[in-house]
């Protein structure tokens, strides 16, 4: 279903960065590296016309600057002409305005230079705007450390729709680029605070293992496997089986916290339920 707001603030982009390599004072800088919410509209640009085309939620695209830099001379960013910064011409025009960044800013993980995806928009004559996007996970690592209101809505946005991948944000943030390790700290524990309170399935370093089906399982002899996973009322269900006798118990819990209190009391106390037999209850102390 077609999205007339994402839509229009598409062609609002598109048409900023064509004015601005038309108009600019240096026309010859038309390659440019996209940084904040607005990189989320990469996923636009569908060129596998047999692919279903991903929906962008609206928290996403609310952002009325575009970060961005030149990419072959970023600090030539900083002398952009009033016309396309905050509250200039191009602003009122357009809707969106250009927020001049330096690459070495933001608080990237490593290697994101490598992750970068390109687009070209046609202008005329055969002149083209390269336009650089941001990894998105590489994104919410940034907007993580920040750890403003609207960036934390960003990233709920793309966990909860799938466009994001918590456990990919989770590995990256070791090597973002921060003044202070406690940054990275702090926002671990935000990632954490997001899953919880969207009820998402927990981070996988919380547990042991998973296996390539995608399930999780916690168990330090194997002889018991967790599966863990959410129900339709985003309920957490866990499903504890013995597998030398192969039989199961299901729990339900509400919360990520109970569900991990369940897993390491288990974890202490499970010689005394060694037996996992027909029993229908499973009861912890």
């Amino acid at each position: 279903m077609k999205n007339d707001k994402i839509d229009n603030k598409l062609k609002s982009f598109i048409n900023s960065f064509i004015s601005l390599v038309k108009d600019e004072i240096t026309p010859k800088l038309n390659k440019f590296i996209i940084f904040g919410s607005l990189s989320s509209l990469s996923l636009t640009f569908n060129k596998d016309k047999d692919k279903k085309e991903q929906h962008i939620p609206n928290e996403m695209i609310e952002s009325d600057d575009i970060d961005f830099c030149y990419m072959e001379n970023p600090e030539e960013s900083f002398y952009l002409d009033e016309r396309f910064q905050q509250n200039g011409y191009f602003h009122d025009k357009y809707g969106l305005y250009f927020d001049p960044v330096k690459p070495t800013m933001p608080a990237l993980p490593e290697d994101w230079q490598k992750r970068l995806s390109k687009e070209n928009i046609d202008i005329n004559n055969n002149e083209k705007v390269s336009i650089y996007f941001l990894d998105l996970n590489d994104i919410a690592i940034s907007k993580l450390v920040r750890g403003n209101e609207n960036d934390i809505s960003w990233i709920e946005a793309g966990l909860k729709n799938k466009i994001l991948d918590q456990e990919i944000i989770n590995k990256r943030l070791s090597s973002a680029n921060v003044v202070e390790y406690n940054e990275i700290l702090k926002a671990k524990e935000e990632l954490r605070n997001i899953i919880q309170k969207n009820k998402l399935k927990p981070l996988l370093e919380d547990f042991d293992w998973q296996s390539p089906s995608g399930e999780t399982y916690i168990s330090d002899d194997f002889m018991f496997e967790f599966n863990i996973n959410l129900t339709e009322d985003n309920q957490f269900q866990i499903t504890i089986e013995n597998t030398k006798n192969n039989k199961k118990v299901v729990r339900l819990f509400d919360t990520y916290k109970e569900t991990k209190e369940t897993i390491e009391n288990f974890s202490v106390n499970k010689n005394e339920f060694s037996e996992l037999n027909n029993s229908t209850k499973f009861h912890l102390n």
